[in-house]
């Protein structure tokens, strides 16, 4: 009889883990203007026609909406203020 080592106790897959949810969610309903994201997703799916003028802009440009928020290192923004 061969015996099996026990199975370390399944972990809970839908939970968030630790740095994953920004540190200021927005409150009420969201709506994509209030919607919190990073530079890479803002780009994909909210303004297609802007490349990496969001990087440069928010390096270079002082009147560049500030961060909303964090998500483990990246800077996450309002969709509205970012528009």
């Amino acid at each position: 009889m061969s015996r099996r080592a026990a199975l370390p106790a399944q972990q809970d897959h839908t939970a968030d883990p630790v740095g994953t949810t920004p540190t200021t969610p927005p409150t009420g309903p969201a709506t994509d203007d209030d919607q919190v994201v990073g530079l890479r997703e803002a780009h994909e799916q909210y303004l297609p026609g802007i490349t990496l003028a969001l990087r440069y802009a928010r390096a270079n440009d002082p009147t560049f909406p500030g961060p909303a928020g964090k998500r483990g290192a990246e800077f996450l923004y309002r969709v509205g203020d970012l528009k």
